[in-house]
């Protein structure tokens, strides 16, 4: 790797800051069982999210294409009296 004009040499011991984490966490397992549990909380919550923004737009295109089956809008439903 070049840098600066001067050749450089990847040094094996600069690590990542991912794998500086898992040493870290490794060190303390009640931390590391803490931070999987945040993690898996992290990804159900983002594949909730998908899923909900998914049935959103399934739920609006299926109102677009009732709305042309029929010819005419349907209107947004409003309060019920």
């Amino acid at each position: 790797m070049i840098l600066g004009g001067l050749a450089v040499e990847p040094s094996p011991l600069i690590i990542s800051r991912d794998e500086l984490r898992e040493v870290a966490l490794a060190q303390r397992p009640d931390v590391m069982a803490a931070q999987r549990a945040v993690e898996a909380a992290q990804r159900t919550l983002n594949q909730t999210r998908v899923a909900a923004n998914q049935a959103h737009f399934d739920y609006r295109l299926s109102l677009y294409q009732l709305e042309q089956a029929v010819g005419q809008p349907l209107g947004s439903p409003g309060p019920r009296r």
